[in-house]
């Protein structure tokens, strides 16, 4: 859907007062359907699951998870000392995350390539580069706590200019196979975007009212399916905004609670939750066996000055679930 007809909607959405505000808010994105495939797809496309093209000195991304495992360690005693009655899970759970910290060196599961002129052909008010792919990995299985700072390294977003000496990646033999995902090419469609629940983004509250005006154009605008991977544009939330979150937690600040939002620091860093912007969201999916939480997503964001300087160090990873 181009942005004209999606203006059209906004003026014949019954929310007159809010229509100019509306139109400024809106932002492209790319939607992403994937069709599964019974062998690897053309080896620079787009697609998600499979093995990525990659240039010859290139080294799959892995990640030190014992600051993490440590935190999570950390949670379930002192779930244990404040509730004696919770039986034997914490004790099972601590003594699996002890397995782990032997070895707590990880390779990440590779996800998603985007051949960013397949990208940019759709679109270029993404900010992305108009050559090159974007690659994906994560470890899904531990580090995916976007509240933890220790979380960082658990998911990467690693920039590959195109070179001639390619060929598709070689996965690390210790790569278990449940983070091994079948391929599937993807077809990409623009459509613009808003807020899932305007009022995160400062939005008018009357404009929200349950299934009103608003959710009706919501679902005109990007349809209602459940599946929805996108590139750029809001997320689809499942639990709520996220960009504060980003923020607080890249700048050391633990949110697994109230008590992070409660920080001193969030005053000063504030202000820097309106850098962030989504750059790609991976719901989950049978063709590719994707299964985030409980039927949840995955959504990782960058700040707009890192994408500016082609810098994909920073990205920052959160799963929500139902």
């Amino acid at each position: 859907m181009d942005r004209e007809l999606a203006i059209d909607l906004i003026r014949n959405s019954g929310l007159d007062d809010a229509v100019d505000d509306l139109i400024g808010r809106l932002r492209p994105s790319i939607r992403i359907r994937t069709q599964a495939v019974h062998a690897e797809p053309l080896h620079d496309s787009s697609k998600f699951g499979g093995m990525p093209l990659v240039p010859s000195d290139f080294d799959w991304p892995s990640w030190d998870a014992t600051g993490r495992l440590m935190s999570m360690r950390k949670t379930l005693e002192n779930l244990k000392s404040r509730n004696p009655r919770s039986g034997s899970f914490p004790d099972k759970a601590i003594a699996k995350i002890d397995e782990k910290l032997k070895n707590p060196w990880k390779p990440l599961a590779f996800l998603a390539q985007l051949k960013l002129a397949e990208v940019t052909g759709i679109t270029r008010e993404l900010g992305l580069p108009q050559s090159g792919r974007l690659l994906f990995f994560a470890d899904h299985e531990d580090g995916l706590s976007g509240f933890d700072p220790a979380s960082r390294g658990s998911a990467q977003v690693i920039y590959v200019p195109e070179r001639p000496d390619e060929g598709l990646a070689r996965p690390p033999e210790f790569l278990s196979g449940n983070d091994r995902f079948p391929p599937c090419v993807l077809n990409f469609s623009l459509e613009q975007t808003l807020p899932i629940d305007g009022r995160s983004y400062g939005l008018d509250a009357h404009v929200w009212d349950g299934e009103g005006p608003y959710v009706q154009l919501i679902k005109e605008l990007t349809g209602d399916d459940q599946c929805v991977h996108r590139a750029g544009g809001y997320a689809e939330e499942i639990q709520g905004a996220m960009e504060l979150e980003c923020q607080l937690v890249t700048n050391g600040i633990w949110c697994g609670d109230a008590s992070g939002y409660q920080d001193p620091r969030r005053k000063l860093l504030e202000p820097g939750a309106g850098d962030w912007r989504l750059l790609l969201q991976l719901d989950s999916d049978d063709n590719l066996k994707w299964m985030w939480g409980d039927a949840g997503r995955l959504y990782f964001w960058i700040r707009q000055r890192d994408l500016a300087e082609t810098d994909f160090s920073n990205v920052w990873c959160i799963e929500q679930c139902y």
